[in-house]
This record gives structure tokens, C-alpha cells and sequence, in this order.
């Protein structure tokens, strides 16, 4: 009988070992890298609400409520205030760049009635939840 291939020769398993385990390696550290960049770490923000006052008299429809927040990160923006879950207009400084950055936040037009509690919450671009709960005087 015929011999084929007589000439040829082949990868000795050692060798097909080793490139089966750079390739393997290589592919293995590619999709690594691809699945990291939908994995962003969130910012960290940290809002202290330092005071709240009512200003205006209780009842009326265009009092005020007063909000002085603390930035103990850098960096925060915030976008929404609800007032007892609804969300209300504001004006001041929204965001704070520096560490211990303070901002008077005025929310106009609130309502507030003595002696009822005021669940204050602020919501920052990061999507983080500030709270403090405050009854008017």
C-alpha cells in the first residue's frame, strides 16, 4: 500500500497546546474588555439638606418653602424636588461643583399649612434620592 503524506509534517501537541491556550487567552480578554464598557460605575453623590424653612403665611397658596443643601461630594446636579411626592418648580443654584458647596433652593407657590409634616426629597442627574421630613410651623 501507498504511504500518503510521507513528507508532511505535523504540530507536535505540545506546541498545538500551548497556541489553543493564546488564542483561548486572547479571545477570553477581548470580550472582557467589550462587556466592561456597559458596566460604567455610578457616581457617587452626597447632598446633606442642612435647613428647611416656610416662609409666608400658613395656607396661603403663594407661601414658600426655603431648602439649603450641602454638597459632600463634587459634582452634583439636581434635577427634580417633591414636595410630599409631587414635583415642584424651584429656583436657585442647581449645581454644586465643590466639595461644601452650599445652594438656597426656593420653591414658590407650595401651600403648606401649619403643623402638617413636609416630606422634602431631591433628586439629583445621577438618580440618587435626598430626603429629609420637616413639619411647618
Amino acid at each position: 500500500m501507498k504511504k500518503f503524506f510521507k513528507s508532511r509534517k505535523g504540530l507536535s501537541p505540545v506546541v498545538a497546546s500551548i497556541i489553543l491556550i493564546a488564542v483561548t487567552v486572547a479571545v477570553s480578554i477581548a470580550v472582557a474588555a467589550w462587556m466592561g464598557a456597559f458596566n460604567e460605575p455610578k457616581k457617587t453623590e452626597n447632598l446633606q439638606i442642612e435647613k428647611i424653612t416656610f416662609g409666608g403665611i400658613s395656607g396661603d397658596s403663594n407661601n414658600v418653602i426655603a431648602i439649603l443643601v450641602t454638597d459632600l461630594s463634587d459634582d452634583v446636579t439636581i434635577t427634580e424636588i417633591r414636595i410630599n411626592n409631587m414635583t415642584k418648580p424651584f429656583s436657585g443654584t442647581s449645581t454644586l461643583k465643590t466639595y461644601h458647596e452650599q445652594s438656597l433652593l426656593v420653591i414658590y407657590n407650595v401651600g403648606w399649612s401649619s403643623g402638617n409634616k413636609y416630606t422634602i426629597e431631591l433628586i439629583t442627574g445621577g438618580g440618587n434620592t435626598f430626603d429629609k421630613e420637616n413639619t411647618a410651623p
